[in-house]
């Protein structure tokens, strides 16, 4: 199916901009799919997008284009509520509303890193959400795909999210909301 919605992609590093990008773009059909520029090595990435995430919310509701934000951040050692409560309180300080249930802006938050899903779906014995795994650095687009079909099943309601990684659960949630 294609869509004529612009997803617009505010993400923290390549991989999650791999899986992010090819979930949208491959296999939910949207044509147009805008990836913000990464951080460039200075400072912390989720800072980056705690920064800039009121600002995207508003340009998503002032827009005229129809439009759907996807928010990657990483939890890292904090709870994936951790990181929701940090970006509503970014819309707080922005004096905006909060991000209300029906808008189209899909939070992606995995314990430590996206690292996580990949290298659980990527069949690593004993993977757990309170440990770092290593990055997958110079081919993360290939790294990105059993996570990106495993996320597919998760948000169309086919597959359960594995007891290991309960955060993509909630991803599979968040992006439910997309239209």
């Amino acid at each position: 199916m294609s869509r004529k919605v612009t997803a617009v992609v505010l993400c923290e590093d390549k991989q999650s901009r791999a899986v992010l990008y090819r979930y949208l773009k491959h296999e939910r059909g949207f044509e147009r799919v805008r990836v913000l520029p990464l951080p460039a090595g200075e400072g912390c990435g989720s800072q980056c997008v705690r920064e800039q995430y009121a600002k995207e919310v508003r340009g998503r509701r002032d827009r005229s284009v129809a439009q759907v934000l996807v928010v990657h951040i990483d939890a890292d050692n904090l709870s994936v509520e951790h990181r929701h409560r940090e970006l509503a309180e970014e819309l707080k300080k922005a004096n905006m509303a909060p991000r209300g249930p029906a808008e189209p802006i899909a939070l992606v938050v995995p314990r430590w890193e996206t690292e996580t899903w990949l290298h659980h779906y990527w069949g690593r014995l004993g993977v757990v959400e309170t440990e770092k795994y290593p990055k997958f650095k110079g081919y993360e687009s290939e790294a990105a795909e059993p996570t990106v079909v495993a996320l597919v099943a998760l948000v169309d309601r086919r597959a359960d999210a594995p007891t290991n990684i309960p955060a993509i659960a909630v991803a599979a949630e968040e992006l439910w909301r997309l239209p």
